[in-house]
């Protein structure tokens, strides 16, 4: 037998405890719905219950407070939405003369879409650049200096295990 053939069945197997748990554990509700002295009114609330859901009457509370939250967001992004910017431009200095931009735009706010100008540019050159972008979404209000602050920004990536 292969490692491939030997690993694909023991994934098999796997697959199968995960099954048969389902299976005793939908039992074990059939079961206690069975062995109930007084009978539930609905057998799918009792077994929605036990599986840990919320009742037919709890589901409908939330759904209407999820509707009232939809309404509260909307009203709040209808009153905000001239303010919302598109881009977000940061600035970093690495203390000897050269400047790197990073984009952060803001048009999709379920993610982050970052955009890295691999360009390492001078101070002259980065302010240029601004004016640039200044000038080109003027029409919509341009660039607007925000903050300056320092920090180191940083990411691990660990590929492998520890001790390789």
């Amino acid at each position: 037998m292969s490692s491939s053939d030997a690993v694909e069945k023991e994934a098999n197997k796997k697959a199968l405890r995960k099954y048969l748990e389902l299976v005793e554990f939908f039992t074990k509700v059939l079961v206690a719905l069975y062995e109930q002295n007084d009978k539930p009114s609905s057998a799918l609330e009792f077994i929605q219950q036990k599986l840990g859901g919320p009742s037919v009457s709890d589901y409908k509370k939330l759904q209407s407070e999820k509707s009232d939250l939809q309404i509260k967001d909307n009203e709040v992004f209808a009153k905000h939405q001239g303010t919302l910017r598109e881009n977000f431009y940061m600035i970093g200095w690495n203390g000897n003369g050269v400047y790197r931009v990073l984009k952060i735009d803001q048009l999709d706010v379920s993610e982050l879409n970052l955009s890295e100008d691999f360009t390492a540019y001078t101070k002259k050159e980065c302010y240029e650049l601004l004016k640039r972008i200044h000038k080109g979404n003027k029409a919509t209000g341009g660039l607007e200096f925000v903050t300056l602050c320092y920090g180191i920004i940083g990411l691990c990536s660990f590929v492998s295990s520890y001790g390789r």
